[in-house]
Order: structure tokens, then C-alpha cells, then sequence
């Protein structure tokens, strides 16, 4: 029973208290907007052509790099061709966890800060590199899909743990405007066949069960989480290859992204939105993510099976990409990346060719455009800023070995 006496200040109490947490949990991420960021990671087609051929200024466009950098930084001068204000989306990959020195880290964190700060143009000239005329913001996403060994860096928790917190607190304090996003892969069919490690440090973390094992039962995520103080956004893979993770060419069943996102896959039953996108203070996004097509190299994609690719990737961005519903389920979603790539790939044995591109074919890109425009509200489209003063810089096209694009 309350003692009367006190139950004004008691009440003022929890009232202070539940304030707090509602303040904590409206408070934005770093370059959270109230819409979401629509993103590409793009194969042969410069971030300009990819606007052209949308009709739609994409509102965040990714890159990658290693560290030690050993040629040149992320193209990121290839944004100022679009003329907005498109984010710059950096995606790290360490060649090992024990070789990236505070050396290495400073000068990521003086790259990223001349992208958000084109005064900052030491690091370029340095670098012999084309330097930014537009200021924007900058996602790093470093050392992604850390779980898994097809990673140099992938399955080593312990050394992860050391090496990410060190590198927030390094680029952090010298590019304080940097977000920096911790992004796992999808929790399906962890561990991934890895059900061993030599390091009995890594084995005490993944073994989040205690049962002696490494097994479906222990959390894909927890052991590689570094704290709240050392992340900005959470990010998380999400691909569809094939029914069951069978290379087949059979869409997707509806729902198939929200399920992944919840962990109701039936192979792994761990919530990430639930555990990660509450947090106050952060966002979470879906940082790369498509549909696979298998076909051989010589396969005649666009007449003998143009239909079945159509229909397969439709069903991926109605369900993932352009679904009202998916954003109304799990509002903390800010940002989604679509992989617009064809690559080789090999899972569980078989290696074949994956095209996850969804502007490639004509009639699909209409399909797309189309679905794309009845969902436009949602979303975040960069805004056209004009040419800038300086037009004799980057005035071609190029990629990142500095060969012309040709427009596909």
C-alpha cells in the first residue's frame, strides 16, 4: 500500500520516469528522416544512369573498399555527377582483424569527413584522387556479415569485439559526423555449417546456449554486438535464392522479408527488429538485400525465360522493397539497399551465376517504375542541387578502375 503522504511524488515519479523512455525512444538516428532512404549498390551503371533509368533520384548509393586500403578509396566523387544530395554509403571490408593499426582507422575517418566536409580536401590530394563538391551525409558500414567465414574476418567474435570498438571510438573522433552501422547477415541456417572454432575465447561467445555446442540454438547476433555506445544504425542481409535456400527459380512466397526480419524462417527463431530496433537513439535498415535468378552465362535472358525472371523478382520488390505494409509492421526500418548486381556465387556446393538486377530488362524496369511510383511517399528522393562551379571535375563517367561507363 502507498503511503498517501508520498504518493504525489511517487506519482510525479513514474511520470518523470515514462517521460524519459518515450523521450529515448523518439530520439532520431544520426540522418534519420521521417521517410525512408531508398538505396542501391549498383553493378555497370553509374549512380547518374541509375536516376535516369528509375526516374527517381535514389537517396543513397553504396561502395566498397578494404582496409588497409590498398588502391583507392571509395568512388564517392561518382555522386557529385548526379547533382543531389545523395548519401554516401561506404561498406569496409577488413583484409584481416589483427592488421588494421589507429593508422589505417584515422585515415577512414579523414576519407568519410571530406565527404561530409569538401573543405576537408587534404585526404584527396594526398590520394591523387578526384575530391567531392557536395556535402553529404555518410553511412560506414563496416565489416558486415561478420558471422560467417566467407569472410577473412568472418566467425572470430572476440577479435571482431576488439577491433569494431576500437575502430568507432578512432573514426568517431575524427569524423564525429560519420554513421556507423553494425550490420550482421540474416540469421538463416546459422551457424552456417560452422559448428567448430579452435579459439576457446570465440567458443565461450557463440555458445550463447551454454549447451557445449554451436548449433541453430545460439544467437546469430548477440556474440558480435559490440554495445549500444559503439553503434549508430543496425543494419541486416536479406537475400532470397531460392525456396528452402535451394538454387531454384521459384518467387518467393509473400510475407518472406517480414519473416526474416522476425526470425519466423523456421531456420533460426531470433527476432533481430524486436531485439535491435527499439533501441533508443538508433535505426535499423535493410543494408543489402535481392533476389537471385540462377542461369548459366549463356542463358538468353531476355526471351526464352524473361517471363520466369520477371515474375521472380516482381514478387521480391512487391514484398520487400515497395510494400506498404513491410514499413507499417516495423517502422524503425530507415533505409533499405538493393544489391543491383550479377555476379558468380556458390552455396552449400553449387556455384552459379545470380542476377539480382531489377532495371536490367525493359519491361521489368516499367514493372518496377510503376509499383515504385505507388509507394513514392514513403520514401526519401535526393534533391537536385544544380551544376556545381566546378564542372571541369569529373565531368565523365567512370567506375571504380576508372573505365567510361556505357549506359545498359
Amino acid at each position: 500500500m502507498i503511503n498517501l503522504s508520498v504518493a504525489p511524488l511517487f506519482i510525479c515519479s513514474i511520470y518523470l520516469l515514462l517521460a524519459a523512455n518515450t523521450d529515448a525512444q523518439s530520439q532520431p538516428a544520426q540522418y534519420e528522416r521521417p521517410q525512408i532512404y531508398f538505396g542501391m549498390w549498383t553493378d555497370t551503371q553509374s549512380p547518374k544512369a541509375m536516376n535516369s533509368r528509375l526516374g527517381f533520384n535514389v537517396s543513397a548509393y553504396q561502395f566498397a573498399q578494404p582496409i588497409p586500403l590498398t588502391t583507392y578509396p571509395a568512388p564517392g566523387f561518382l555522386l557529385d555527377q548526379t547533382d543531389t544530395d545523395a548519401a554516401l554509403f561506404v561498406t569496409v571490408y577488413p583484409t584481416y582483424l589483427n592488421g588494421v593499426s589507429n593508422y589505417h582507422l584515422r585515415a577512414l575517418g579523414e576519407q568519410l569527413c571530406a565527404y561530409t566536409t569538401p573543405e576537408s580536401r587534404p585526404y584527396f590530394r594526398y590520394h591523387r584522387t578526384s575530391y567531392p563538391r557536395t556535402s553529404r551525409a555518410v553511412f560506414l558500414r563496416f565489416a558486415p556479415e561478420m558471422q560467417g567465414r566467407w569472410n577473412s574476418y568472418g566467425h572470430k567474435p572476440y577479435a571482431f569485439l576488439r577491433l569494431w570498438r576500437r575502430m568507432y571510438r578512432t573514426v568517431k573522433r575524427v569524423c564525429p559526423s560519420v554513421a556507423i552501422v553494425w550490420a550482421p547477415n540474416t540469421g538463416q541456417g546459422y551457424p552456417y555449417q560452422q559448428t567448430y572454432t579452435d579459439n576457446a575465447r570465440d567458443f565461450r561467445l557463440l555458445d550463447t546456449d551454454g549447451d557445449g555446442r554451436l548449433t541453430k540454438n545460439d544467437d546469430p547476433y548477440e556474440p558480435y554486438y559490440p554495445g549500444d555506445e559503439y553503434v549508430d544504425w543496425i543494419g541486416l542481409s536479406i537475400y532470397y535464392k531460392g525456396p528452402n535456400g535451394r538454387n531454384f527459380n521459384v518467387p518467393q512466397r509473400e510475407g518472406y522479408c517480414s519473416d526474416v526480419i522476425s526470425g519466423r524462417t523456421g531456420t533460426s527463431d531470433f527476432n533481430w527488429y524486436d531485439k535491435y530496433c527499439h533501441k533508443p537513439g538508433k535505426a535499423c535498415m535493410i543494408v543489402e538485400s535481392g533476389a537471385a535468378w540462377h542461369a548459366s552465362y549463356s542463358d538468353d535472358w531476355n526471351s526464352r525465360r524473361r517471363d520466369a525472371r520477371i515474375r521472380l523478382q516482381q514478387a521480391w520488390w512487391r514484398d520487400c522493397i515497395t510494400s506498404r505494409k513491410l514499413y507499417e509492421t516495423y517502422p524503425r526500418i530507415k533505409l533499405t539497399m538493393h544489391f543491383e548486381f550479377r555476379k558468380i556465387e556458390e552455396d552449400g556446393g553449387v556455384r552459379d551465376w545470380r542476377d539480382y538486377r531489377i532495371t536490367s530488362d525493359q519491361k521489368m524496369l516499367q514493372l518496377f517504375r510503376h509499383d515504385l511510383n505507388q509507394v513514392r511517399d514513403l520514401f526519401v528522393e535526393a534533391t537536385s542541387r544544380g551544376r556545381s562551379r566546378n564542372q571541369e571535375i569529373n565531368e565523365g563517367e567512370y567506375d571504380n578502375e576508372g573505365n567510361e561507363y556505357e549506359d545498359q
